[in-house]
């Protein structure tokens, strides 16, 4: 009989050891499960994260371009303007509709500006608010200019045409220093 228990006795420890091993086993592989799923986890979270960072700096990149572009064309219709009322003067034709035009497209540049304080960055923004100042100073000049126009004698007396000539060399230095923002920011990685 001592055999029969000592037959037993090891069945039993024996068992009580396979069971002890496998709950051991499970253990450490249900912790080395959840550790390989924290980690992908947490890596999958993190590519998440920066996923979104990309997309939106991709976003505010292409909402830049947009609107630095608006601003350009919108530019580009005020010097239109401002080029027909100088024809205009030069002729001696009537200049009404014409100052009426170009005081319109001042003041869609001014609007068109104004979202730069929100997609930025500040030396755009503050580039082209500059450039609005400038062009303000310039509308102003041919404003004056258009104003003291006679029909017989000098257009304007020379205060006014250096005062012209002053605001237009501004608004070029201002166009340079705008564009010159606008590059540097949408051609260097990240949001400027």
């Amino acid at each position: 009989m001592d055999e029969q228990l000592a037959v037993l006795l090891a069945g039993a420890i024996g068992l009580a050891g396979a069971v002890l091993g496998a709950a051991v086993g499970g253990l450490a592989s249900y912790r080395a499960a959840k550790h390989g799923a924290d980690v992908a986890a947490r890596a999958l979270a993190e590519q998440v994260v920066g996923q979104a960072r990309h997309e939106q700096a991709q976003w505010v990149r292409q909402e830049r371009r947009q609107l630095y572009g608006e601003i350009s064309r919108t530019y580009a219709d005020l010097a239109a303007a401002l080029a027909a009322l100088h024809g205009a003067l030069a002729d001696r034709r009537p200049v009404q509709d014409v100052v009426e035009r170009v005081e319109e497209r001042r003041l869609h540049l001014s609007v068109a500006v104004s979202p730069t304080a929100m997609l930025g960055p500040e030396r755009v923004h503050d580039a082209a608010r500059a450039l609005v100042g400038a062009t303000d100073a310039f509308v102003a000049a041919y404003r004056e200019l258009a104003e003291r126009r006679q029909p017989s004698g000098p257009v304007a007396p020379d205060a006014v045409r250096e005062r012209l000539a002053d605001s237009r060399a501004d608004v070029h230095a201002r166009l340079s220093d705008f564009s010159a923002a606008c590059r540097t920011v949408l051609l260097r990685d990240g949001d400027g």
